[in-house]
């Protein structure tokens, strides 16, 4: 929701500058261009101000069109403009002299030739400005029409104009035929195939004709001298004369409201300056223009977004340069007139600035101990956001600490950050990260035990996230094959079953199965058959019926008996068949080295 700021956008309105108040769209035109000359401190000059107040309901009631058009081609002096009401006045009454004989339409061709050969001389396209066509001759499509129009006016010809996409030309409407006036050329009147073609040659312009509707609007004298406006908006831009042209699109729109172009021109130049501003941090007025531009378009996101950056810049500028205190009472200003959370949130970014300050210098300690005492210090609503900030710095700061390899610190600091947010993924992550690290760093620093020990604290404490879980198990299948490498069998039977809560069933399955046989196939290559036996023994009173083990039990009796029929202790190996018999009776290998041992015998 969008508030007016107060203390930039007051509305005032200048009674003898603008014309009578009309409802609904001309209220908000009139305050718009109130707002603007307030903002930026430049008010209609005398000229303009008769202008506004003679322009009502598309009339002009008291000064001609062509005076009309001197003043919105920029003449401010009285001086000067009476000087060429003067020759306007000359103009017209020669007008009158000539053609006051001749029905409206000979009127009216009869004056544009008229115009061309004694007044104009050549087509500039950028010259919109009546003064100029009346001093020199230089003209464009509206410094023309006007001019046309504001002597045809003085001659009883009730001239209108009509307006395409880039293009202006007069109209004379009658009760018979409506004529179009292509005042841009000496032979414009009801214009011939020639006179279309020297049109279009002079000014590149493609014509629309009277059957073309939906490409032309006629428009009153009044939007006509509006377009004067535009062009100089226009002039004004390229110029990079922003606020000059600002205030002439707003001006072309008090005098008609229905010029498309001008809106949206208005609106994109409001967006653009105020980037500018806002870039320069000239927050005030760039705040206000785009509170403006929010008026002329509710819906415009990335106004909004300006709107809403524009103020979090301005309070972070207010708590560089001001005490805190007045820092957070622009930021909460800002609140009242946006209500988002990131506003909110600012008043919790001078302490964050601060902290992040130390954070820069590698005092992550110090940062976060000023984190600490923001929380009494700022307003209720704005805690949410603190806490959102506080755990950002943690996170960076476990980061910081792993990227160090004191996972230690780190794993307070994460302690830290999860006392905040029991449930936040990242941390949960980073903790994860941790655990596996510090656990494989205790071990290589210590022992495999103090690394078991510090895992399963760790599991006690956050074994609920599955992460946790995965990291402990994955610790266990390291620190159990390592210590199979170092042949310590028992620690890793031991550590095996303590990890019956990490490990999935598959897992402790396939972990004890390795651990019993790689322990048998040590006292196998030591020739300890016996040894190697009762291990695989004791590994199937804890896993009956494993596969593995029984048939590496079953091979390592035969493999038993072979050495000694190597060594022709037939009688010796012949007991040790006999005894794998009675644990598995049915098996065809042992029955036949038995058979090839009691061969010997008889």
């Amino acid at each position: 929701m969008i508030k007016s700021t107060g203390f930039t956008l007051l509305f005032y309105i200048i009674l003898l500058a603008l014309p009578t108040a009309q409802p609904g769209a001309d209220d908000s035109r009139r305050k718009i261009f109130s707002e603007l000359t307030l903002i930026l401190q430049q008010q209609p000059n005398p000229l303009e101000q008769t202008l506004f107040k003679d322009a009502t309901n598309h009339q002009f009631k008291t000064l001609s069109i062509a005076q009309e058009g001197l003043i919105a081609s920029g003449v401010k002096s009285w001086t000067e403009f009476n000087k060429l009401s003067l020759k306007l006045s000359s103009l017209e009454e020669r007008a009158q002299q000539l053609f006051s004989g001749y029905s409206p339409s000979e009127k009216a061709k009869k004056l544009l030739i008229w115009l061309h050969e004694h007044v104009l001389t050549t087509y500039t396209e950028k010259q919109s400005l009546l003064q100029v066509a009346l001093k020199n001759g230089l003209y464009n499509c509206v410094s023309v029409t006007v001019l046309y129009n504001g002597i045809g006016s003085s001659l009883q010809l009730p001239l209108k104009a009509v307006s395409t996409e880039k293009h202006v030309f007069s109209l004379l409407p009658s009760s018979a035929q409506n004529f179009d006036i292509e005042t841009t050329t000496q032979y414009g009147f009801n214009p011939s195939l020639a006179a279309v073609q020297e049109l279009e040659k002079k000014t590149g312009f493609v014509r629309v004709g009277q059957e073309e509707v939906s490409a032309r609007r006629e428009i009153e004298n009044v939007e006509l001298i509006a377009l004067i406006y535009f062009n100089r908006a226009l002039t004004s831009i390229a110029e990079k004369d922003y606020e000059q042209g600002l205030l002439l699109f707003a001006k072309a729109l008090l005098l008609d409201p229905s010029l498309k172009q001008a809106r949206s021109s208005l609106n994109s130049l409001l967006s653009m300056y105020s980037a500018e501003l806002l870039n320069q941090q000239k927050y005030k007025v760039a705040l206000a223009l785009i509170e403006l531009g929010l008026q002329l378009s509710p819906d415009n996101q990335a106004m909004k977004h300006k709107f809403t950056a524009g103020w979090h810049n301005y309070a972070l500028l207010a708590a560089k340069t001001r005490p805190a205190t007045e820092a957070i009472g622009v930021i909460r200003t800002a609140y009242d007139l946006l209500e988002t959370e990131a506003l909110r949130a600012l008043q919790a970014q001078i302490f964050v600035t601060e902290a992040l300050a130390f954070s820069s210098k590698d005092q992550w300690e110090d940062g976060y101990k000023v984190l600490l005492k923001a929380q009494p210090l700022i307003s209720a609503n704005s805690y949410s956001s603190l806490k959102q900030w506080t755990e950002h710095y943690l996170l960076k700061w476990s980061i910081n600490e792993i990227k160090n390899k004191s996972y230690d610190l780190a794993f307070e600091v994460i302690y830290a950050l999860l006392s905040l947010n029991a449930n936040k993924r990242i941390a949960i992550d980073n903790l994860a990260y941790i655990t596996q690290e510090w656990s494989r760093q205790i071990a290589r620093t210590q022992s495999i035990e103090a690394a078991t020990d510090k895992i399963n604290t760790i599991v006690r404490q956050y074994g609920q996230h599955k992460k946790i879980k995965k990291v402990a198990s994955q610790y266990t299948i390291w620190a159990v094959k390592r210590l199979l490498k170092e042949q310590q069998f028992a620690q890793a039977l031991a550590m095996t079953n303590a990890a019956k809560a990490v490990l999935k069933q598959p897992q402790l399955i396939q972990m004890l199965t390795v651990v019993f046989d790689q322990w048998s196939q040590a006292y196998i290559k030591q020739q300890n058959w016996g040894k190697a036996v009762k291990t695989y023994q004791l590994g199937l009173q804890q896993l009956p019926n494993n596969h593995t083990l029984i048939e590496n039990e079953k091979y390592t009796w035969n493999e038993w008996g072979r050495a000694f029929i190597k060594e022709k202790k037939i009688k010796i190996a012949t007991q040790i068949f006999n005894k794998a018999l009675k644990r598995y009776p049915n098996d065809e290998i042992l029955k036949t080295n038995l058979r090839y041992c009691q061969q010997f015998q008889h």
